[in-house]
């Protein structure tokens, strides 16, 4: 009997300052490490539905639910003086029209 491969730890996004982001997970991470971008500064005034464009030419399968974790980063790079708790999940920006 074949014993189940053990998935991959990809330490480099769990590492990144880009996981203080609250609900933030380590694939929308590691999408963003492979766009160049590594830090919460280089989120600021950037373009969720541009981000996630360049994200799908990486990689083609990518869930439409990482787009929301996008808007949630930016959010919070964008208002991280003053933030809205209730905006802090990706869920949320299902609806957003942001």
């Amino acid at each position: 009997m074949e014993t189940p491969k053990k998935k991959k730890t990809d330490y480099e996004a769990l590492n990144s300052g880009l996981m203080r982001i609250p609900q933030m997970d380590t694939a929308t991470v590691r999408c963003l490490i492979d766009l160049g971008v590594s830090q919460i500064y280089h989120l600021k005034g950037r373009c969720a539905n541009a981000l996630f464009e360049d994200a799908l030419k990486k990689r083609p399968t990518l869930s439409k639910d990482r787009l929301y974790s996008l808007k949630m980063a930016i959010y919070f790079a964008d208002n991280e003086e003053n933030l809205d708790k209730n905006l802090l999940h990706p869920s949320v920006w299902k609806h957003e029209m942001r």
